[in-house]
């Protein structure tokens, strides 16, 4: 559903655009956009007010009861949405039980651009599209998505700015506390959400309405051409430093042609196989809190999970959703493993198997019932090829941690700066492995089975070349989640602001750094 907004409520952008702050002064602008989201509060609180969409109105005063004075509060937000959280209460403070739905306040410009960039908000109303369609294929009888209410239209008044702004608004998933990577940083995966996960990402890319949209959304795909781009060239850098010695570099000079590497991973991503979420990282799925120390609990009563940040959505590699969901808890094994906590690394090796292992079997229940039925050599060369461009994925996404610098700095911290190092060279070594391989010709004479054998025999030897004491030795402590242990979340936002940072560096000729 989509709704206007009068002009009245148009959308006035100069607390946020005009004063901009530039590339180089982000850091230092960290109020000023705090101010920004706080200013904003009073827009989304009247938008919502004015809305008459029946789920909507029904979200906020559960039991059809007399509906309670609007608040909100802040969530989160980067450089181009804010989120907040609108609920029904006597009082400032949200507690369970109240009426609450979730606001997602779009830009048509990024907020780091001092020549306020245009960055298209219709990517809202493609979020709704998607959140819509995967909740209408969704076999499971709790949709891990929240179910999408109206996006709402709020004309610019500043024309420089770009397009008119918007504000979607879904469900609020109420018991999702927190980001399913906590549970990969400490090694304690529960094996409930590779059903979750894995049934989810099957019903997506199976389903038979996915047709009709084989063109949506397709402009995202230009985005990330720039990217790898960037690995090409950083790839290049490290070729011709004299000074590296790692591991990585010889592995680079040694046997991959950084040309070759590139248009592999550029060809899969061109590739049109099927509706993908795109961005399915562990950051973007959302699981129950980790209970009280009393309830003697590793995880929440049910094991569901919600995948949020659907806006990137559209046809795309087979193997993307699976590889780009692999990548860092693959990162995570080998970091627990150079900390001597192999139970705890063998735990995510094994989270990692069940998730194919249940993506692969709802795929083929899926194919084999569903409106054009599959043959079942059909469906195991379908499958094949799942594996196959997901272990390519999976090494592309960890290429792009490694030569962007991101996610690297949230794995639990090692005894030094050298045993860092070793983790993230050998993570870089075994992203090129992963390419080079997912993306050959070779893996297709293999079964699945033998596949997934060799995919995690390269992780286990890759783990174990870091392993210098003794394997019975084990740490007195756990290494906890920094982001549980701050209550901090990581979105995508944060990512294009460091990835801002690094563009203005490179523009300047500086170094990406």
């Amino acid at each position: 559903m989509v709704s206007t907004t009068p002009k009245p409520n148009s959308f006035d952008s100069s607390s946020s655009s005009s004063s901009s702050p530039s590339m180089s002064g982000l850091s230092a602008n960290v109020a000023l956009l705090e101010g920004d989201k706080q200013a904003k509060k009073a827009l989304v609180l009247l938008l919502i007010e004015q809305q008459t969409d029946k789920e909507l109105c029904d979200a906020l005063s559960p039991g059809n009861g007399p509906r309670l004075p609007l608040q909100i509060d802040i969530l989160s937000g980067g450089l181009t949405n804010y989120s907040y959280r609108v609920f029904c209460s006597e009082t400032d403070k949200y507690k369970e039980g109240d009426g609450v739905l979730f606001c997602k306040l779009a830009f048509s410009y990024a907020l780091w651009s001092p020549t306020k960039e245009f960055y298209d908000s219709a990517r809202a109303q493609d979020e709704m599209t998607s959140m819509a369609h995967f909740s209408s294929c969704s076999s499971s009888a709790v949709v891990p998505c929240a179910k999408p209410f109206v996006c709402i239209d709020i004309p610019n008044e500043d024309k420089d700015a770009g397009g008119d702004s918007k504000l979607l608004v879904t469900e609020y998933t109420t018991g999702f506390d927190e980001q399913l990577c906590n549970q990969v940083i400490e090694g304690e995966v529960d094996p409930r959400t590779a059903q979750h996960i894995g049934f989810a990402l099957a019903d997506l890319s199976t389903s038979d309405e996915q047709n009709a949209l084989v063109d949506f959304n397709r402009y995202v795909a230009e985005g990330y051409e720039g990217c790898f781009i960037h690995i090409g060239e950083t790839l290049g850098k490290v070729l011709a430093d004299d000074d590296d010695t790692s591991d990585f570099k010889n592995l680079l000079k040694g046997s991959h042609d950084v040309e070759d590497l590139v248009s592999k991973i550029a060809a899969s991503y061109k590739r049109r196989d099927c509706l993908v979420h795109n961005d399915a990282h562990v950051f973007n799925i959302l699981c129950e809190g980790k209970p009280p120390v009393e309830h003697f609990a590793n995880f929440g009563a049910t094991g569901q999970v919600r995948i949020v940040d659907w806006e990137q959505c559209s046809y795309g590699s087979i193997g993307r959703d699976l590889g780009i969901l692999w990548a860092f808890p693959v990162a995570s094994a080998i970091n627990l493993y150079r900390l001597q906590e192999a139970d705890d690394s063998d735990k995510v090796l094994k989270w990692i198997r069940l998730t194919w292992a249940h993506y692969s079997s709802k795929v083929r229940s899926n194919l084999a019932t569903g409106r054009a039925s599959s043959s079942e050599s059909e469906i195991d060369l379908r499958l094949k090829l799942a594996l196959s461009q997901s272990i390519g994925w999976a090494g592309t996404f960890m290429l792009m941690m490694h030569t962007m610098s991101f996610h690297f700095d949230l794995l639990s911290e090692q005894e030094d700066d050298v045993a860092t190092a070793e983790v993230r060279s050998a993570c870089a070594c075994l992203s090129l492995l992963f390419i080079d391989w997912g993306f050959g010709e070779e893996i297709q004479s293999l079964s699945t089975d033998d596949m997934l054998t060799h995919f995690v025999k390269l992780v286990e030897k890759a783990r174990t070349h870091l392993l210098i004491r003794p394997r019975v030795i084990r740490r007195n402590t756990r290494r906890l989640s920094v982001l549980r242990e701050t209550g901090r979340r990581i979105s995508d936002a944060g990512l294009s602001q460091s990835f801002a940072r690094k563009c203005e560096s490179a523009a300047a000729g500086g170094e990406w750094k």
